[in-house]
């Protein structure tokens, strides 16, 4: 490199210019990406990747918060776009008639609900805009949205009315986004995503939880709840089978397509 700057140089922008697309390609699937996650990812400053995101934004991709970055648009439509049909079946056949379902804004929630049978007649709580249109057609289904701040798509509550819904029902099933898994416990990097998974799941008989290979196996800032909450985790395509052994030995359920 000392003979050569110039080709130093381009070998770094070039490892630049695709740690940027890495992290695109996290956000559209993810939904959200966050500085300290992404610095810890890649072993760069957040600095640095404060101005990856920046390049990002600048180019109209994201949308930047603080400490944090959102696809441009609505990502619930591509977001975890790997989610097969065959997935959303599969969590389909977790409802019955006559039940209550929550499910949380992202790609999962949105295929699971134009799997949905419209012979069933149940009562669907979410936070996403684009899901409850999705029943929109459903005669039988009964919808709920949680109102709040509208953030790229997912309506965020600021105000405890805005989930009083969460407290009057008793769900026969809830589905999460992205949450970051151990052994232990639920967790995400988001304190205003945690409040809201947190009250979601507390009501569901059974919960399913989407994971991605970097969420699995790893602790965020934020507590959702026990590990012992999760009946079915539903692995990006990604997501090896040994790594989630561990979650089946303790009776976790593996939704795939």
């Amino acid at each position: 490199c000392i003979n050569n700057v110039k080709s130093c140089m381009e070998r770094a922008f070039v490892r630049r210019d695709e740690r940027i697309q890495r992290i695109l390609e996290i956000a559209i699937r993810e939904g959200i990406v966050y500085v300290a996650d992404m610095a810890k990812q890649f072993d760069r400053s957040k600095s640095m990747i404060g101005r990856d995101f920046n390049v990002l934004r600048d180019k109209g991709l994201v949308e930047r918060l603080n400490g944090k970055a959102i696809p441009t648009g609505f990502p619930l439509v591509v977001a975890e776009a790997d989610v097969l049909p065959a997935t959303a079946m599969a969590l389909a056949q977790l409802i019955g008639d006559n039940q209550a379902i929550i499910l949380e804004a992202g790609a999962v929630s949105l295929q699971l609900a134009q799997h949905v049978s419209k012979d069933l007649r149940i009562v669907v709580v979410t936070n996403s805009p684009a899901v409850a249109m999705t029943f929109s057609n459903h005669p039988k289904v009964e919808v709920w949205v949680i109102g709040g701040k509208l953030r790229s798509g997912v309506l965020i509550p600021t105000k405890k009315e805005e989930t009083q819904i969460l407290q009057r029902i008793s769900a026969a099933l809830c589905v999460l986004g992205t949450c970051n898994l151990d052994l232990k416990t639920v967790s995400t990097p988001d304190s205003e995503q945690a409040e809201l998974k947190s009250e979601m799941m507390s009501t569901a008989l059974k919960v399913a939880v989407s994971v991605s290979d970097e969420s699995l196996g790893s602790t965020s800032s934020y507590f959702v709840g026990p590990l012992n909450r999760i009946t079915h985790i539903i692995p990006a395509s990604d997501v090896s089978n040994k790594k989630l052994k561990p979650y089946e030995k303790v009776g976790i359920n593996i939704v795939r397509g």
